[in-house]
């Protein structure tokens, strides 16, 4: 970036910054053994998984305005040309005054390429290898929805 190299975290979270459902990258600063990323962080807010552990099973209309709101947010990103690889409840934060989705934690995504991935990023269970596999997260996603409907 500008001639300066900086972590694959903040050049994705650069290249998606203008979809409104990504938290924003405010600032990030280079120390001698890391960097620092400061995020935005949404008011009222809590993760996912937090929200359906607190409030118990989501409603049909609730688990199906959030899988629409993932796979929106998932194509927008992926029309950036960034394949984010660990979509999970914990990754989207719930606007609890609005009830919007916001996906954080770009650490295991990468740049979309049209090939086989063949770097592991995210959790043991989580894999990207192709192109038509990356509605996997999202379909991970749905199970969670049609678990908490079920409970």
């Amino acid at each position: 970036m500008n001639g300066k190299l900086v972590p694959l975290e903040v050049a994705l979270l650069l290249k998606v910054d203008h979809v409104s459902s990504v938290i924003s990258l405010l600032d990030y600063y280079d120390r001698t053994d890391s960097f620092v990323l400061v995020l935005e962080r949404p008011d009222h807010s809590v993760d996912l998984f937090d929200y359906i552990t607190e409030r118990g099973p989501l409603s049909e209309s609730t688990a199906r305005d959030f899988l629409r709101q993932v796979v929106d947010m998932a194509l927008n990103v992926h029309d950036c040309g960034v394949v984010h690889r660990d979509l999970k409840d914990e990754n989207l934060l719930v606007e609890l005054n609005t009830s919007r989705l916001r996906l954080i934690d770009f650490g295991s995504a990468a740049f979309y390429k049209d090939e086989v991935y063949t770097e592991f990023e995210g959790e043991n269970r989580h894999l990207v290898i192709s192109h038509a596999q990356m509605f996997y997260f999202t379909f991970s996603v749905l199970w969670h929805f049609i678990t908490a409907l079920k409970t």
